[in-house]
């Protein structure tokens, strides 16, 4: 494994302004859920984590494509999940806002995938080096030892 996603949840600035933000993760009930159809049961696998097993949203929406979710979760049209290491643009630039400061580990990850045999090959192996080597990677390598893995 390259490295695990851990993440909270995020929503636009407009679903945020005027609205008594959500500060327990119960309140996420009374909103939409944005779902990345890639990462089936996300949400639920956030809740558990959090100590609200079951919990689940008003309504659901579901994405195919992760920079859509985001877009929507931009425009306010729910509360997505996010990692907010990997997103820090959309938090910096004020697109995003996180309504509940809690990250949880997923469980969900990036990895390399090799066909049998395949991995051994020098430019393979050096490939995987430069990507492990990365500064953004190095640092989402130690964030995981903070959630046990």
């Amino acid at each position: 494994m390259l490295f695990i996603t851990a993440g909270g949840p995020a929503c636009g600035p407009k679903l945020a302004d005027g609205m008594d933000l959500p500060k327990r993760v119960e309140a996420l009930t009374r909103h939409t859920l944005l779902h990345f159809s890639q990462v089936p049961g996300a949400w639920d696998r956030f809740f558990e984590a959090a100590g609200a097993k079951g919990l689940k949203g008003a309504a659901d929406r579901y994405f195919d494509d992760a920079g859509l979710l985001y877009a929507a979760a931009c425009q306010g049209l729910g509360i997505a999940l996010m990692d907010p290491e990997i997103n820090r643009p959309l938090l910096d630039e004020g697109l995003l806002v996180q309504p509940i400061d809690l990250e949880v580990a997923t469980g969900d990850g990036f990895h390399f995938v090799f066909a049998p045999g395949r991995d051994a090959r020098q430019p393979v192996r050096q490939f995987c080096d430069w990507i492990t080597a990365l500064p953004k990677v190095m640092h989402l390598r130690q964030r995981q030892k903070r959630f046990g893995f």
